[in-house]
């Protein structure tokens, strides 16, 4: 009977894997069993002792609390990669070293477990029959090393609690996980979005915690910690005692709670506008889906422009930084003002507060801070002399253009003249009591400021010619102002001063000492920076705020040409030594130089397509690529060219000669188009007025004939 059992089970050990069911997490053998002996008695249930937790090799020691008459024991273990039994494994009481049934019992088996979630069990039997399944006992291999990255999976997209289930993908062998939250109050300041200051949930969870102890199947956590509304981002960064693994890739999402959202606040355009078709700028506004924008300008208050715009198309879809729409409607000159209304699915939001603004026809010398000389309007294509005013003196000003059409513009006699668009009549004057060759500048609220070789700066009510106010430099201004963003009023003197004046008071806020005259009219770039020329050879650049000098750039000559500054931030500008050079706005490095045939007293234009047009007293016009400094084309006039080139929008370029005339030049290839001939008398009529565009596509100069020209807009 004996020798029958043993063959029995000799089977059963041969045959260990056959007729697999399910069982309490386990795969049990069915029906090779060993053999049941009446009247024996059988062993009890199993305790086990480890492994258990989280363990650092893959061949672990499995070890239990030996049962009393039990001879056999059964080993079943579960893995990541196995769960039907990765071992199934009979062993005697005497190679588990408990033969004498008690202590403890141990294998070693060489069977290799994956790494992750585990599980095992024992089974004890003898002569009587088979004892009970110990309870199982989950324990995870993590041998080899950190464990993997974490995928996630929700929250994405736009959700609508604010204290969301964070849920992702288990990993194999992470014991615990650390869960990192941003929401739409807090910022970012790194690369890859995370930034402790900026953390909203920063917490360690275990993998039991997050309902996912075997690595196997989705984690999940639901802190109590409420997001505000807006873009937010999460990572998972899993842990064990090998060390940390990769943090997840972030997951964005929109928290947006059933309810409007807020208040968008306009940033821009405002104070004065130099193009007709700016762009529109506002702060987002969190959870909002819609912006309404709705623009008045000086024809209409019933709004010129009233139109949606998603999120997405107004460049904010997660609900911060800032949206902007630049739409094609073309705004007529004068007063605007905007608003901006923000929807979602659960109503309207309130209106933002209106932003004033005003569109520009030639605001200052230049046209614009930036001193492009490039206009918006299309200039006359053919030379029909609209009207003229004759001054008292010869005319070296360049006229100023008002949003309301109103021509400013200073004549040798010591006067500033206002004269009616239409008709060219006065509509006031003020006397300075000597030469004004300086260009006047219009601000956005209508003041008008000039310059007076008396060595003042006036600020004049636009509509009345009243005096608002003076200030008093060391020597004569010749200089033309330039108007900052913030309406600071920018201007040299011949005393060697740059100044900064408080537009409404006329109080010193800055002045820089350059050391030698500056007749150059200073330059303002979009981060604030100005830019100015001086008599000893040097263009600067300064901290449109403070009046810091940032670098200085010396050149060979006296430089009396005004810069101008391109898209890309490099500053141009010519110099008596006869060059034209372009510098670095950041750095004050050269890019490149061009040699004229004499002296550029002309200051730079800019076309749409990066031509950079000047003159010089060579008596040639000419246009450089803006990038290289590569000669495009050259037109000759026969006599010096001081006068400052004008570009229209459909690229013609308009610049005076001292021959008196005036060139319209195709600005392509330097062909000319037309020309129109000022006053005679003795001696000849020169040009040093550098011409203004209207929105009419009137041209506006003056000429040393002692008048102010307007030709007419004929297509």
């Amino acid at each position: 009977m004996l020798r029958q059992a043993k063959y029995l089970l000799l089977l059963v050990l041969a045959f260990p894997l056959a007729n697999l069911a399910p069982s309490h997490g386990r795969q049990k053998i069915a029906p090779i069993q060993p053999p049941i002996v009446p009247g024996s008695n059988i062993p009890g249930k199993a305790t086990l002792v480890s492994p258990s937790g989280t363990i650092a090799t893959n061949t672990p020691t499995y070890t239990w609390n030996a049962v009393p008459l039990a001879t056999w024991y059964y080993l079943w273990v579960n893995d990541s990669a196995n769960a039907s039994g990765k071992i199934t494994q009979w062993y005697t009481a005497t190679q588990a070293g408990c033969a004498a049934g008690t202590g403890t019992c141990s294998v070693t088996s060489t069977t290799t477990l994956a790494n992750g979630a585990a599980q095992w069990w024992i089974q004890t039997w003898n002569d009587s029959g088979y004892g009970p399944w110990s309870d199982g006992m989950p324990f995870i291999v993590t041998s080899g090393g950190p464990p993997g990255k974490a995928t996630l999976l929700s929250p994405s997209g736009s959700i609508t609690t604010d204290t969301p289930s964070y849920i992702w993908n288990a990993v194999a062998g992470a014991t615990w996980y650390y869960l990192w939250v941003n929401d739409g109050g807090s910022a970012s300041n790194s690369a890859n979005g995370r930034a402790k200051k900026s953390a909203v949930i920063l917490e360690w969870y275990t993998a039991s915690q997050t309902g996912c102890p075997n690595g196997t199947g989705t984690c999940s956590v639901t802190p109590s910690i409420a997001l505000s509304q807006g873009a937010g981002q999460w990572w998972v960064q899993t842990w064990n005692p090998n060390g940390y693994g990769p943090w997840s890739d972030g997951m964005p999402f929109t928290v947006t709670l059933c309810g409007p959202p807020g208040k968008a606040t306009t940033v821009s355009p405002s104070g004065n506008v130099y193009t007709n078709t700016p762009t529109y700028a506002w702060n987002a506004a969190a959870s909002a889906t819609y912006y309404q924008l709705w623009v008045n300008d000086s024809t209409t208050s019933a709004g010129k422009i009233k139109q949606w715009y998603t999120a997405t198309q107004a460049g904010c879809p997660t609900g911060t930084g800032t949206c902007s729409v630049t739409p094609s409607t073309i705004l007529a000159p004068g007063n605007g003002r905007l608003w901006v209304q923000t929807w979602n699915n659960c109503g309207f939001g309130p209106w933002s507060d209106g932003m004033e603004f005003a569109v520009t026809q030639w605001a200052m010398f230049g046209h614009d801070p930036s001193h492009t000389r490039r206009s918006p309007y299309k200039g006359p294509s053919s030379p029909v002399k609209r009207w003229e005013f004759e001054t008292q003196g010869s005319v070296s000003s360049s006229p100023a253009v008002a949003p309301d059409g109103t021509i400013y513009v200073g004549s040798s006699d010591g006067n500033v003249y206002a004269l009616d668009p239409e008709t060219g009549m006065l509509i006031w004057k003020y006397n300075t009591g000597s030469y004004v060759t300086s260009s006047p500048a219009i601000g956005p609220d209508g003041k008008v400021y000039v310059g007076s070789s008396n060595a003042k700066l006036y600020a004049f009510n636009g509509a009345t010619g009243v005096k608002v106010w003076e200030y008093q430099t060391g020597n004569g201004v010749y200089s033309s102002p330039a108007i900052g963003t913030d309406g600071t009023v920018y201007v040299g003197s011949s005393d060697g001063n740059v100044y900064a004046l408080d537009p409404e008071t006329g109080l010193l806020i800055w002045k820089y000492n350059t050391g030698s005259k500056v007749n150059s009219s200073p330059a303002i770039g979009p981060d604030g920076k100005t830019y100015v020329g001086s008599s000893n050879g040097k263009l600067h650049a300064f901290n449109g705020a403070t009046g810091v000098k940032v670098w200085e750039y010396q050149t060979g000559g006296p430089v009396e040409s005004s810069p101008a500054i391109g898209s890309g931030g490099t500053v141009y500008v010519g110099s008596d030594d006869g060059k034209l050079y372009a510098l670095n706005g950041a750095t004050g490095a050269k890019q490149w130089e061009y040699q004229a045939g004499s002296y550029v007293t002309s200051s730079p234009a800019m076309t749409s397509d990066n031509a950079i047009c000047f003159g010089s007293h060579d008596g040639k016009v000419r246009a450089l690529n803006g990038t290289t400094g590569s000669k495009v084309w050259e037109y000759q006039t026969g006599f010096p060219v001081t006068s400052s080139p004008t570009i229209g929008s459909d690229g013609t370029v308009y610049v005076g000669s001292h021959n008196g005339k005036l060139y319209a030049i195709n600005g392509t290839n330097g062909v000319k188009r037309w020309e129109y001939q000022t006053g005679g008398g003795s001696p000849a009529s020169y040009i040093h007025s550098s011409p203004a565009i209207a929105a009419n596509g009137t041209l506006y100069f003056g000429a040393s004939d002692r008048k102010i020209y307007a030709l007419l807009y004929v297509d």
